[in-house]
């Protein structure tokens, strides 16, 4: 019926009917459903996902008569899982074009400490790149790795790969990846 503050079958467990990401994430059981697929981990795993793309979620009963008419008349049922921040099209374009990217660059752990204080707007430009593979050209999607080689993001490249091979680890030079082409997992 929606996300519970215990498991459901626990006669204490109450429905969560808005959860606000950016002020509470509640922890949830593990145990799936006699009827489950998932459990409640995947499919809040899945609306985190969307919030942090800014699409609003809904958790609810499929079996619930007209379940659906229902939401999409904001009738107040099961969970909804409220938006971090309303994304542009371009960056949630890109956040689902993981599968096209074309080249690679591997960041510095300054940046990439940055990157993850998630604090202010920033673009990457080459004082923070330490390696670029991979043949591409302005426009292709690049991913993007932490110092420690795990996967962080993806963004549009400004220039080609033989650009920024002249240019990894040097001071004031063009934005390679702009904030507004850039998306952090």
């Amino acid at each position: 019926a929606g996300v519970y503050n215990g498991h459901p079958s626990d006669n204490a467990a109450t429905l969560i009917p808005i959860i606000e990401p950016e002020k509470n994430w509640p922890s949830i059981s593990t145990t799936k459903s006699t009827h489950g697929r998932g459990g409640m981990i995947s499919k809040l795993s899945t609306a985190r996902k969307a919030s942090k793309l800014g699409i609003t979620t809904h958790i609810a009963a499929v079996h619930t008569p007209n379940v659906i008419i229902d939401l999409v008349n904001n009738q107040k049922i099961g969970t909804v899982i409220l938006p971090s921040k309303r994304q542009s099209n371009i960056k949630r374009w890109i956040a689902y074009s993981t599968e096209q990217k074309v080249g690679e660059i591997s960041i510095n752990q300054g940046l990439y400490e940055i990157l993850q204080q998630n604090r202010k707007v920033i673009s990457i430009l080459p004082v923070g790149i330490t390696a670029c593979r991979g043949n591409f050209k302005k426009g292709d999607v690049v991913e993007i790795f932490a110092p420690n080689q795990t996967s962080i993001g993806i963004g549009l490249a400004r220039y080609d790969s033989d650009r920024l091979q002249n240019l990894i680890g040097q001071k004031n030079k063009a934005v390679f990846i702009h904030y507004d082409h850039l998306h952090i997992f």
